[in-house]
């Protein structure tokens, strides 16, 4: 667990009971026609394996970076509004 409760959250770290299924049929659907066209790709261009890859782990650190953002800014906007909420209507 780290110092920041917002990355626990958003890592599943804080409940570790919460976990997210990769079972929907959506889900498999998209990760067959990533598979699929990655495969092509790689038979299509062999000369390219490396740079694709390491293309492919600089992306995942942006999609990962860019996700927790996105949570950091929904959560505080959610804490913002709790917080509106507590105060007396006029």
């Amino acid at each position: 667990m780290s110092t920041n409760i917002l990355h626990d959250l958003y890592d599943s770290d804080l409940f570790q009971s919460l976990h997210i299924s990769k079972d929907d049929p959506d889900y498999k659907t998209a990760m067959q026609k990533l598979v699929d066209a990655e495969t092509a790709l790689r038979s299509t261009y062999p000369e390219c394996i490396t740079a694709f890859e390491e293309y492919q782990k600089t992306e995942y650190d942006m999609n990962r970076i860019s996700a927790r953002i996105h949570f950091c800014k929904g959560f505080r906007a959610g804490a913002q509004l709790a917080f509106e909420m507590m105060n007396p209507i006029d």
